[in-house]
């Protein structure tokens, strides 16, 4: 989503602002106050394979409120077997919606990547093929770096590590960071701001795991905040199963999109940059 005020947040992280008020919420996302908690009550589902190491599946968690229960997807792919990409639109008026870049690419999975600024930027690290197509930010508010060794081996490194640019193929930077490469829930306080989500992190078996909550036009009240997102991921029986570490926030709200065979979730927004999932070259 474009993040109009994403410099004036920078300038704000120095007085203190917390984390989740820092994360740019779009105009036309819808803003809701956390009045429920959560009974992580997930019905059993079955991982459905779209390619030999890419496999997803539906999570329904139902609160104290069926209506207000929450519709995750997750995307579970093995870096072993797949390289990740990123996909870049320079310009928002020609920019290309991730079903197109899908297809165009002939990638197996894409989904939304980073913020970017009103003047269609990203906004932090970016790293595809070996090349830097931006360098780092210190800003605050982009925490982690999720980035893919040449071996196909994950990491989350946060802003006080030092990331050897030059060892990673794949990374991109953005924030905040959910889930410490620890395991531990790095979200402390819950703002009540609430919006689609896209997360990306690491399973026990060092797969990727790509986890969106999808809000749409139709079910504009499937929203979370990052605190509960946070939360679900780590205590959830069925996220639990995954023992997820370094989990990171990516840009969400209306650029929350993904697509992966023929299950296409459509961004509201076209977004500036996508990361795209291809079979490794052996």
């Amino acid at each position: 989503m474009p993040i109009f005020f994403i410099f004036a947040s920078i300038l704000l992280c120095a007085y203190g602002c917390s984390q989740e008020k820092r994360a740019v919420i779009p105009k036309n996302a819808n803003i809701f106050e956390n009045a429920a908690t959560l009974t992580l009550n997930i019905p059993e589902q079955e991982w459905k394979e779209a390619s030999p190491g890419i496999s997803y599946r539906y999570f329904h968690i139902a609160t104290d409120n069926e209506n207000n229960s929450k519709d995750f997807f997750v995307v579970r792919v093995n870096p072993k077997k797949y390289v990740f990409e990123i996909y870049q639109n320079h310009n928002q008026k020609s920019a290309l919606t991730i079903k197109e870049i899908h297809q165009s690419t002939n990638s197996l999975l894409t989904f939304n990547g980073g913020f970017f600024t009103e003047e269609f930027k990203p906004t932090g690290l970016l790293i595809s093929n070996g090349q830097i197509i931006r360098t780092s930010s210190t800003a605050s508010l982009l925490n982690g770096i999720f980035a893919i060794s040449a071996t196909g081996t994950p990491h989350l490194f946060t802003n006080k590590t030092t990331i050897n640019e030059h060892l990673y193929p794949f990374a991109i930077q953005n924030g905040p960071v959910l889930i410490d490469g620890q395991g531990k829930i790095s979200i402390t306080k819950d703002t009540g701001n609430s919006a689609s989500r896209t997360a990306i992190g690491i399973d026990k078996n060092n797969n990727v795991v790509l986890i969106i909550l999808k809000q749409s036009l139709l079910d504009p009240t499937n929203s979370i905040t990052l605190y509960n997102f946070a939360h679900i991921l780590k205590e959830a029986s069925a996220f639990k199963d995954l023992n997820l570490r370094g989990v990171l926030n990516l840009d969400g709200g209306a650029s929350t999109g993904l697509m992966v065979e023929d299950k296409y979730f459509p961004e509201l927004d076209r977004v500036q940059n996508a990361i795209i999932v291809k079979a490794r070259q052996q």
